[in-house]
């Protein structure tokens, strides 16, 4: 933000002169465009994403080892080591400290910092280039949001790797291949030395797919359900409530639609050499569902919506109040 501000300011410094006598913000008489206008929504929306993480990330611990056990088997006693959600929480905190609920933090931190600042912060600018094709509606919120899903993931991917085998690090119960990162900066570093730069983006067009139909479903689905409520509640468009119901609504159709995609990256990130699972998404699933059933692809959807529901309500409440404090005290920054 303050790197965009101060570019704003020497790019325009006539226009800092226009500040009304009363008041010591300045007055800007056009909406800023370039770099300021978009550098300002991915800063709040990073910021917005970072806050979430806090809630969010015990149940992203949980979902990423439910997701992993019993891998290619059929469900027995012998491969089920965490029943659910809640017995997953209590069984890390139990046998591993509490702290073990966030394992990954940091990395999950930056993530989502790059991700979602991406995701978000250019969500808005993309839907206007995607209005230009389609018809504005749900069809150019659809395509917009699965575009930037996908170009935020692919972008901040060697992160959200390092974050999946952080996670996935027991010294009780170890499930899937362990890696003994001891921080998500140290993590980045094995991977490069042992696999090259290349090797950091060790899944990503799988990662990319998964994000870009969970952005794609989130933000088409957020962008519907909230004007929509706003018409049967009268609740006004600026109140948290409001902002509240939609993002929950959004969470379970995020969760159940994202799973059996998460299901997949979730596996292949947590090995250095992926030998179960292609490109193919199709014969992916199919290969899930002849091993394990088919509800082997929504496996940790409970963690995952107790992972997604925090994480979206977090972040769009953030947002909202972020975007309304802005365009109130300082409209002239960003439109």
């Amino acid at each position: 933000v303050t790197v965009s501000v101060l570019y704003w300011r020497f790019h325009s410094p006539e226009t800092w002169m226009q500040a009304s006598a009363s008041s010591a913000v300045p007055v800007r008489t056009s909406a800023p465009t370039g770099v300021v206008a978009t550098a300002v929504p991915m800063a709040e929306s990073a910021l917005a994403s970072m806050g979430a993480v806090v809630a969010s990330n015990p149940f992203e611990v949980v979902k990423t080892r439910l997701q992993l056990q019993g891998e290619l088997q059929r469900r027995s006693a012998a491969n089920t080591h965490y029943r659910g959600t809640l017995s997953g929480l209590t069984a890390i905190a139990r046998n591993e400290g509490v702290a073990a609920l966030y394992k990954g933090f940091g990395a999950a931190l930056a993530y989502q910092s790059v991700m979602n600042g991406i995701r978000l912060g250019c969500y808005d600018e993309c839907k206007g280039i995607v209005g230009t094709v389609l018809p504005d509606g749900a069809a150019t919120n659809l395509v917009a949001g699965i575009t930037m899903g996908f170009i935020g993931n692919w972008i901040a991917s060697p992160l959200f790797l390092v974050k999946t085998r952080q996670q996935a690090q027991s010294s009780h119960i170890a499930i899937g291949e362990q890696h003994q990162y001891r921080n998500f900066v140290h993590g980045l570093r094995c991977i490069a030395a042992e696999k090259g730069v290349t090797g950091l983006w060790h899944g990503s067009l799988l990662a990319g797919i998964r994000t870009a139909v969970g952005s794609g479903v989130q933000l088409a689905t957020y962008d519907g359900v909230k004007p929509r409520l706003h018409r049967l509640t009268g609740w006004d468009l600026g109140e948290s409530r409001l902002h509240f119901a939609s993002s929950l609504a959004t969470s379970g159709v995020t969760a159940v639609l994202m799973n059996p995609f998460d299901v997949v990256m979730t596996r292949v990130y947590s090995t250095s050499n992926n030998t179960h699972y292609s490109g193919n998404v199709a014969a992916n699933f199919a290969k899930i569902a002849a091993a394990e059933g088919v509800e082997g692809m929504w496996k940790g959807t409970g963690a995952l919506f107790a992972r997604v529901g925090p994480q979206t309500i977090v972040t769009f409440l953030i947002l909202e109040r972020m975007r309304a404090w802005r365009r109130e005290h300082y409209p002239q920054i960003a439109p």
